[in-house]
This record gives C-alpha cells, sequence and structure tokens, in this order.
C-alpha cells in the first residue's frame, strides 16, 4: 500500500490534474509529503480492520490501545530517550559508511521553507514527522507485528525480529543500524506498557531530533 500510494496513485492523481510533480513548488511538495502519510495512516489502520476485526477475544485484550494512563508511562519514556545519545552515534557513523543515502531531498525543502520564512510548510513537515507516520508505523510494527512475533517467540527474540522488519522496511542503508537500535527500544516501551502511546511519543521525539538536524 505503502508503494502503491507514492509510485502509482500520487503520480496518477498528480497527472489527472494537470499537475507537473517535478515542478511543485516546496510548500507544494510538503503538500504531497503531508497527503501522502494521512494515506497510508488510513490505509493502515483499514488494513488491520479488515484483517482482525473478527478476532474478538483479543479485541476485548485491546486492539492498539492508547491509554493516557495518567501519564505513569512518561517516566519509563524519559528512561527510554537516555539511548537517543548511542543512537544518533550510531546514525552519525552509518551517514559515514553510506553516504549520500540519507535526507537531503528533505534537507533542501527544509531549507527552502526556512530561508523563505514559509513555517506553513515547515509545519507540514512537522505534523508528518512527529504525529503521522509515527502512528502509522507504531500500529504496524509494535501494534501488529510484535505481539504476533510475541506468540512465536520468546519476547526479547520478538523485540529484535520487530526491530528489523521496522529498520529494513525504511529500505536506507544509512538508517538501518540506528533504526535498528531505536526499534528495539520501541518494542521495549510497548512490551512494558502495553500501550502504543509510549512508542508514540518517543518515536515522534526522535522524529523530530532528526527533523531538526536536517536544516543546520
Amino acid at each position: 500500500g505503502y508503494l502503491a500510494l507514492g509510485q502509482v496513485v500520487a503520480p496518477t492523481l498528480l497527472a489527472l490534474l494537470g499537475i507537473d510533480q517535478d515542478a511543485l513548488s516546496a510548500r507544494g511538495t510538503a503538500l504531497l509529503h503531508l497527503s501522502l502519510d494521512v494515506g497510508e495512516l488510513a490505509l493502515t489502520i483499514l488494513i488491520l480492520y479488515r484483517c482482525l476485526y473478527r478476532f474478538r477475544p483479543r479485541r476485548k485484550l485491546g486492539l492498539f490501545p492508547l491509554r493516557w494512563d495518567g501519564g505513569r508511562w512518561l517516566a519509563l519514556v524519559a528512561l527510554a530517550a537516555c539511548t537517543v545519545p548511542a543512537i544518533n552515534w550510531t546514525a552519525q557513523r552509518s551517514g559515514a559508511w553510506a553516504p549520500g543515502d540519507g535526507g537531503e531531498a528533505w534537507s533542501g525543502s527544509l531549507e527552502e521553507h526556512h530561508a523563505s520564512g514559509d513555517w506553513a510548510g515547515v509545519a507540514m513537515y512537522v505534523v508528518v514527522v512527529a504525529l503521522l507516520a509515527p502512528r502509522w508505523e507504531e500500529a504496524v510494527f509494535r501494534g501488529f507485528l510484535l505481539p504476533s512475533l510475541g506468540a512465536l517467540l520468546p519476547a526479547p527474540g520478538a523485540a529484535l525480529v520487530s526491530a528489523l522488519v521496522f529498520a529494513g522496511a525504511h529500505v536506507r542503508a544509512s538508517a538501518f543500524a540506528p533504526l535498528l537500535l531505536l526499534g528495539v527500544v520501541l518494542a521495549f516501551l510497548y512490551q512494558r506498557c502495553r500501550n502504543l502511546l509510549p512508542p508514540i511519543v518517543l518515536h515522534g521525539a526522535w522524529n523530530l531530533y532528526v527533523l531538526s538536524h536536517l536544516y543546520r
């Protein structure tokens, strides 16, 4: 679905509307990214709902739980955030191992928005990376994949395999190692809390951190 939306549906719709994707302005590109992530979130929820709605016993336990729980998990998120320096160090080393592989397009768009004072474009990217992408990625990798693997593997094995799939799904060599570490931490959070909100918060915070460094 992710590939179909980005490589087939979006280009086809733009062509039907007479819009040249390569000629989009910086704000138009930001709007396209925002629209794609909204579509990906909706498609993710639809696919998971259609596949899982009939499993009523699991529904009673709570599918994809999002609970505030008085914020008791915030301390655990803060503890997990202490791994960010190690993940960042790995990301910097990975960039040297696979140069020219990550973030150039995002960086150029953000620099253009920032230089022109176009905060609407910047805000669209923030919504994408801090809210939409973490929500649908966590639904897939921690909400669905991790518990499914937990039925077959011990908890550490399920966490590692789900993290490997999470890192591999981003199809960027330079991002694989840091995302593998991040995936393990996010899996740990979900396994401890049985709540998707903590990994979504940490995932969004990491994405914002990366975004803020792209145009420094």
